[in-house]
């Protein structure tokens, strides 16, 4: 095991012993470091030359923490074996082969080894020279020269045998198994090689062709002479290739005359024509030409050969050659053969579809046509394919253009073309458009296909006239289409409807252009009409101040279509009402009180205008109960006018303000400001014991006098008026000064002084002792008991109790009886006497002559007996005689009817403010017409004025009963309905009637978002209407059915003030934090009367809206933040949770809402990717108050570049940084790393992983590392680190590289040693060695591949015993002749 230990408290360091630096020192220091490496040191002479050495670093300070002491196990796994194969030996010996001829022969060679088998092949010459690196090699080749392989494997060996002159070639292949030795029994591998070479006359260099040897040619094809069949064995081939026809191609190479003499050649055609004909007419008949017929080749040399080909069609041509030396009699044949290959020149697609194009608008289209050979080729469109008559349909301009329709495609490239569809007519196009290539066989093809279509569209205005139902339509532009809207009032919406109708195929958009006005407006201002279809826009003008509109230019533009041109003409009208005033001061005004007159003024409108407006007043009373207003004007005709009464009376004493508004036909408001101060009322007696006052006993004609006397501590004037109790003293024969009926009636005390009332009792017959509260009227209307005057006079009284009795209708035969009293109230008795004739027939009283005792009553009956019909019986002033007194008087009245059954009553039943009918038979037994004309008690039933019921016949009288208050079987509603008969008799029916509770006036079914402000479009209007025909005050109260949910507001006004027969619209504020339904019973009640109406209202709380739109704007991975803020109408806390589904936003998870409070929200955007206008929901919800939903819009722009990196590397070093970056996600990414531009001298890691990262951030490192080629230059490049989801990191690196630094000493043991170098360039490279001391020995050069590091041997052969025992070596190369690479050696 190993032991491994460490200090927690010390931070870890970086280092081996491996680790060098850089260190300048002089010779001396040198010596002295040197012996703190080597194993052995000499002493050596002492300099001041300054030099660069590599020394190690030294070992840091540290402890050894045994406590903290642990084994691990450290295993180490290798195998080792000797060399052992498995490979044929036998001698390989290659047919004789031809100059510049090619052989070639493989054998395997197996590792039956255990471990990797490294291998090196060489060739050496019979001299046991090896040939791998030089030319001793000879003909052979052997690949692969070396490798290794793996244990258990085969490699493939081959031996390639290319002579090039005729020479001994036997060698000896031998194989090395390097750093490896041979197991026992095992020889090194050794392989003869040998071939014959032989020289031939000439040398075609012509690449190879499988034209023959493939199978490529078609057999039918004909030979030589015209003949089918095989051809010779020894043809040689060479293939021509044409792009196209009539392009002339030309075919070189050269033929080599490998010996020592000169000689003339000659180039014969071999055709089918008979033997004899001239070689021109054959070769001119051919698509070849032979340009070097004849020649002569020097000895050794090479001559050119040209041939062309000149294609004339697309087949495979074939011409046959014979090559011929005359002189040695040589025939080669050779067969020329020719392809034609289309040119790859096409469109990039085959067909271009317009789809529908508006007739006479244009749409274009782009192909691009693509040269994919090495030379340019020209091309021009057919014009008679799409240029064809009638096909535009009918105009004679073609419908297709091309641009360019000819021109050159450049060799490798493309150019565009564009096309451009202008359909003339409404129908489908379809073109195969030709182009063609030049020197191409084919043309080339285009599909185009297109459809011309029209918008068929009518707009319709409809007619401002009465009665005209039938629309307006509109004619496009340049016409013009005028719309007069008329007189608008101020505030009012005047709309007009415009239809669109699409009578065509094609749906078509339409945009409207309202102008500069605000107050001009059409909905909706885009859309798009479906084929087939009608759809409706509303024109609307809504005036907010007097204006004119004269030919205002509204326009409808359909899109690729025609426009419309509107021209409106209106006038914005303020209605021309005035009023009385807009001010009015009541002042100083008692505190009202009971029966007090309210201080009013009269407020007058009068409409000067030429139309009728409506004029609502919309004053709340509950707000300023000091104020109350009559009967405000509801309509006014022009010319007309109004006048409302306003009434002050102020509760408290202290300044009071209110304003009045009237509305003007819904539209707008004029203000009425009412101002007025409160005083109290102080009125007092002068002396308190004035509260009883006593005029005695007195007899007839005597007077007493008495006075009473006021004081006012009031800040106003105080009028007393005895205009209430006159009246009433008068009776008792009390005169009062100031007297009543006069001016001076009304006492009036200044403020803050006093006043005197008198009194004079003056009796003129008997009086019963008396107690009168004096009353008087103090302040207009307040009354007020100011004392108690009392007295009496002593004397006889006697009276009826009625002066008149009616005993109604009689049946005749029967008879009647009332009482009635006389009463003696004086202070003595006496006698009474009626007169008995005066009574007649009819009428008889009981007793008829009496004493009536002093305080006592005298019941008198009266007996009315008819003795024949008449239906007015009376008897006037019956006299009846009192002694004392005088007499008195008595009127007696009845009517006689027969006998006839009564009707029993008529019951009734409905709902109060409903209705119910029942009829009445009335028979009409006589020979004349009846016409009845009925008398009906009780209002509540009503029915026709008159009836008529014919002869003999029977007649139904319908009687409705129509309750306007509520009744119960206990305590119904009664009346009569009477009919008098012409006959003398009568018919009374009785009526008994129920009106139970009242039934609902309506039910209220609306839906409104939830969260929404308080606004009239949240509001539940309900239609109240008076019933009664006097003004009614109603309380309102709002009864929500179930549990009372907080969060929910119903609320409206307290009471509403309807006139007579009048209704008007209660609206009731709604407001709900949730969704849900609220349903409740809306009541108005008459206080007075208990009478009441209802509506039952159901009021459904929609999902709500967003409630705002919250920008963030940010650069990446920097944080913005915005709040939101939630209030709490509950009295209890509310705890929401908080959502929002991006992963770059963060908010608090719940929020705690205080009760009727408010908390914010913080909300925070940390973006990681570049983002323009990304709309995200951010979500608060809690059971009490609902869902809370915002928009976060969240931009995120470009972060600039990281803090960058910089290097500064001597040459052959390698030096590595680290960028540190913060990865924000929650999740695991993957970074690629990369830079800007390719680099050899800059590496990086290609990927690196971001892993999970809280709220702020996961650092990330990536390790970039320099490796500088060249000294002196500045290398600047981009790094750029960037994940798909963590987004892009961007960091500029730089980097110097400094010549390289002095290594060593390095330390040669046993004479040899070895210095390790690596090629920092990008290729293979060769480097020169050189040593200051002869002593020491490296090779001269030495060749390293491209970023390999190599051992550089070294030797030291040792001289004279004081020879120095260091050197210096250099390494150079061509990149950096002036820099080398400096490394100290050392014999040990």
């Amino acid at each position: 095991g190993v032991a491994v230990a460490g200090a927690p408290e010390v931070a870890p360091v970086d280092w081996d012993d491996t680790m060098k630096v850089a260190r300048e020192v002089n010779e001396e220091e040198e010596e002295a470091v040197v012996n703190t490496v080597g194993d052995a040191a000499a002493a050596g002479a002492t300099t001041t030359v300054i030099r660069t050495v590599m020394v190690g670093v030294e070992e840091p300070n540290h402890a050894v923490a045994n406590d903290q002491a642990r084994q691990l196990p450290l295993r180490v796994f290798a195998v080792a074996d000797n060399a052992r194969y498995e490979c044929d030996t036998k001698p390989i010996t290659f047919r004789p082969t031809m100059m510049f001829q090619t052989r070639t022969h493989s054998f395997p060679l197996k590792n039956t080894s255990s471990a990797r088998l490294d291998f090196g092949f060489s060739v050496e010459d019979p001299a046991g020279v090896s040939g791998v690196s030089g030319t001793n090699s000879g003909p052979f080749e052997i690949k692969p020269a070396s490798g290794s392989i793996e244990a258990g494997e085969t490699a493939m060996v081959t031996v390639r045998f290319s002579p090039e002159e005729v020479v001994n070639c036997a060698r000896m292949l031998r194989c090395v198994f390097p750093a490896t030795a041979l197991d026992d029994g095992y020889v090194p591998l050794a392989v003869p090689l040998n071939g014959k070479v032989l020289r031939p006359w000439c040398h075609f260099e012509l690449t190879d062709s499988d034209y023959l040897s493939a199978g490529r040619r078609d057999p039918g094809l004909l030979g030589p002479a015209g003949r089918l069949g095989a051809l010779d064995p020894a043809t040689k081939t060479v293939e021509f290739e044409s792009l196209g026809t009539k392009v002339r191609n030309t075919k070189r190479f050269m033929v080599l005359n490998p010996t020592s003499v000169a000689y003339e050649f000659a180039w014969e055609p071999v055709s089918g024509v008979p033997p004899g004909e001239e070689f021109s007419s054959a070769a001119a008949a051919s698509a070849f030409r032979c340009i070097t017929q004849r020649g002569v080749i020097a000895a050794g040399k090479k001559y050119e050969m040209v041939f062309e080909y000149t294609p004339d069609s697309e087949d495979i041509a074939e011409s046959f050659f014979t090559f011929r030396i005359v002189e040695q009699e040589i025939a080669v044949p050779f067969m020329l053969v020719g392809h034609v290959v289309e040119p790859a020149v096409a469109f990039d697609v085959a067909s271009i579809n317009f789809g529908k194009v508006l007739v006479g608008s244009r749409s274009r289209e782009t192909v691009m046509l693509a040269n994919n050979e090495h030379i340019p080729f020209g091309f021009g469109f057919d014009r008679t394919t799409y240029e064809a008559p009638g096909g535009g349909g009918g105009g004679g301009k073609p419908v297709l253009a091309f641009e360019p329709s000819s021109g050159v495609v450049p060799p490798n490239s493309r150019i565009p073309v564009v096309i451009t569809f202008v359909p003339d007519v409404e129908t489908s196009l379809n073109y195969n458009v030709i182009a063609a290539v030049r020197k191409k066989p084919s043309r080339l093809t285009l599909n185009v296909k297109g459809e011309g279509y029209a918008i068929h569209e009518t707009l319709e205005v409809e007619s401002s006239l009465p009665g005209e139902v039938r629309p307006t339509a509109l004619v496009a532009a340049p016409s013009k289409n005028a719309v007069d809207l008329g007189q608008v009032l101020i505030n009012e919406r005047c709309i007009r409807r415009v239809s669109f109708v699409n009578s065509g195929d094609i749906n078509f958009d339409f945009a409207w252009d309202c102008g500069e006005s605000p107050r001009v407006s059409v909905t909706p201002e885009t859309a798009t009409v479906g084929k087939g279809e009608r759809l409706v826009c509303e024109l609307a003008y809504a005036p907010s101040a007097a204006e004119t509109l004269d030919n205002y230019k509204v326009t409808c533009g359909i899109i690729n279509g025609r426009k419309y041109h509107l021209h409106l003409n209106a006038v914005g009208h303020r209605p021309l009402l005035k009023f009385s005033f807009h001010a009015f001061n009541f002042g100083a005004t008692f505190v009202h009180q009971p029966g007090m007159p309210a201080r009013t003024a009269t407020l007058s409108v009068s409409n000067e205008d030429d139309k009728a407006f409506a004029v609502d007043c919309l004053f709340d009373s509950a707000a300023s109960p000091f104020l109350s207003l009559g009967d405000a004007p509801t309509m006014l005709e022009p010319g007309t006018s109004a006048d409302m009464t306003v009434a002050f009376a102020p509760r408290e004493a202290k300044e009071y303000r209110a304003v009045i508004p009237f509305q003007i036909n819904g539209l707008y408001t004029v203000n009425v400001a009412v101002t007025g101060e409160g005083v109290p009322l102080r009125l007092d007696l002068a002396n308190p014991a004035h509260t009883s006052v006593n005029f005695g006993s007195l007899r007839a004609g005597q007077s007493s006098t008495r006075e009473v006397k006021l004081v006012n501590r009031s800040r106003l004037p105080v009028s007393v008026s005895l205009e209430s109790s006159v009246e009433a003293l008068a009776a008792h024969d009390v005169a009062a000064t100031p007297a009543a009926g006069v001016s001076a009636a009304v006492l009036v005390i200044p403020a803050r002084q006093t006043g005197a009332l008198s009194f004079t009792y003056r009796p003129g017959k008997r009086q019963r002792p008396f107690s009168e509260d004096l009353g008087v009227v103090v302040a207009g209307g307040v009354p007020r008991v100011l004392a108690q005057l009392s007295g009496t006079c002593l004397g006889t009284e006697v009276k009826l109790e009625s002066d008149n009795l009616s005993f109604g209708t009689v049946t005749q035969g029967s008879r009647s009886s009332k009482r009635v009293q006389l009463q003696n109230t004086g202070d003595v008795g006496t006698t009474f006497a009626f007169d008995v004739a005066a009574f007649g027939p009819h009428f008889t009283v009981f007793p008829s002559e009496g004493f009536v005792s002093p305080n006592q009553d005298v019941k008198l009956e009266v007996t009315f007996a008819p003795m024949a019909l008449d239906p007015d019986i009376r008897v006037e002033r019956i006299k009846c005689a009192v002694e004392g007194v005088g007499d008195l008087a008595l009127t007696l009245t009845g009517s006689c009817a027969p006998q006839e059954a009564q009707e029993g009553k008529l019951a009734f039943a409905t709902h109060v403010r409903q209705t119910t009918t029942q009829g009445v038979t009335i028979k009409n037994p006589g020979a004349k017409l009846w016409t009845l004309k009925p008398t009906i008690q009780n209002d509540f039933w009503s029915g026709a004025e008159f009836l008529e019921v014919p002869p003999g016949k029977e007649a139904s009288y319908v009687l409705t009963y129509a309750p306007l208050a509520m009744s119960s079987a206990e305590a119904p509603h009664s009346g009569s309905v009477f009919f008098p008969l012409p006959d003398g008799t009568a018919i009374l029916h009785a009526l008994e009637g129920v009106a139970e509770e009242p039934v609902a006036s309506g039910t209220v079914a609306v839906s409104f978002p939830c969260k929404a402000s308080a606004s009239a479009a949240q509001a539940v209007t309900l239609r109240v209407t008076n019933w009664l025909g006097r003004r009614q005050r109603l309380r309102a109260s709002v009864a929500v059915e179930g549990e009372t949910d907080p969060s929910v507001t119903l609320k409206g006004p307290d009471y509403i003030d309807l006139p007579g027969h009048a209704d008007r619209e209660y609206s009731l504020g709604f407001y709900a934090h949730k969704e849900g339904v609220t349903r409740a019973r809306v009541t108005f009640t008459n206080e007075d009367t208990h009478e009441y109406l209802f509506y039952d209202v159901e009021v459904t709380a929609t999902a709500a809206g967003v409630l705002q739109v919250l920008e963030l704007r940010s650069p990446v991975r920097q944080r913005a933040s915005t709040s939101v803020t939630v209030s709490n109408p509950l009295d209890t806390a509310v705890l929401l949770t908080c959502e929002c589904a991006h992963t770059q936003v963060t908010c608090p998870t719940t929020l705690e809402v205080p009760a009727r409070g408010s908390a914010s929200a913080e909300v925070f955007f940390r973006p990681v990717l570049v983002e323009a206008g990304l709309d995200v929901p951010l979500t608060l919800r809690c059971a009490e108050l609902g869902v809370y939903l915002y928009t976060l819009r969240l931009s995120a722009t470009p972060a600039g570049p990281e803090r960058g990196l910089v290097f500064n590397v001597p040459l052959g070093s390698k030096e590595a940084h680290v960028f540190k970056f913060t990865h924000f996600l929650a999740d695991k990414a993957e970074y690629a790393c990369a830079f800007s531009q390719a680099s050899e001298e800059f590496a990086v890691q290609a990927a690196v992983a971001g892993h999970p990262a809280g709220p702020e951030g996961n650092e990330q490192e990536v390790e970039v590392t320099f490796e500088p080629t060249r000294i002196g230059e500045s290398f600047r490049n981009t790094l750029v680190v960037t994940s798909p989801v963590g987004g892009e990191y961007v960091c500029p690196v730089m980097g110097r590289c400094i010549a390289p630094k002095p290594q060593g000493p390095f330390t040669l043991r046993g004479g040899a040693g070895g210095v390790t170098f690596k090629n920092v360039f990008g290729s293979e490279t060769e480097f020169t060695m050189t040593v200051d001391n002869p002593a020491f020995v490296v090779s001269r050069t030495e060749k390293i591949p491209a970023k390999q590091t190599k051992t550089i041997a070294v030797s030291f052969k040792p001289g004279a015993p004081d020879a120095p025992t260091t050197a210096k070596l250099l390494i150079t190369c061509a990149q950096t002749p002036a820099t080398p690479w400096v490394y100290y050696l050392r014999a040990a």
